[in-house]
């Protein structure tokens, strides 16, 4: 099975940092599901979301004030990232968390989020 788009929160469930506990935004879970069924198929989408229905990891919604939206929506106009990965950085940021992204968009956020590259 690929490897789940870059720039997501312990995404890759083979990868050590799957076994703590962490967040994804409700967006970046969405951006998970359609590319394992794009690349894979439904079936595999399927698999992939009880995986991460298992894992400890909470899916973080945008909420009513859309605070987390406003956050990503910066996030992605400062730095031109695209906007499912400015939900991962805004929801890293907002945790105070490390994010696990394999995408080099976010080497410009290195200052400002943890981060640890998928390898």
């Amino acid at each position: 099975m690929p490897r789940p788009p870059a720039g997501l929160p312990l995404t890759n469930c083979n990868h050590p940092l799957a076994r703590r506990s962490g967040d994804v935004s409700v967006v970046n879970w969405g951006e998970i599901y359609q590319h394992t069924m794009r690349q894979v198929s439904q079936e595999a989408a399927e698999q992939m979301a009880r995986k991460l229905a298992a894992l400890p990891v909470d899916i973080a919604g945008v909420g009513d004030d859309l605070y987390l939206a406003k956050r990503a929506a910066i996030y992605k106009a400062r730095h031109k990232m695209g906007c499912v990965n400015g939900f991962a950085a805004a929801l890293a940021g907002e945790k105070k968390a490390e994010l696990v992204p394999g995408d080099s968009e976010f080497k410009a956020w290195e200052k400002e989020i943890r981060i640890n590259w998928l390898k």
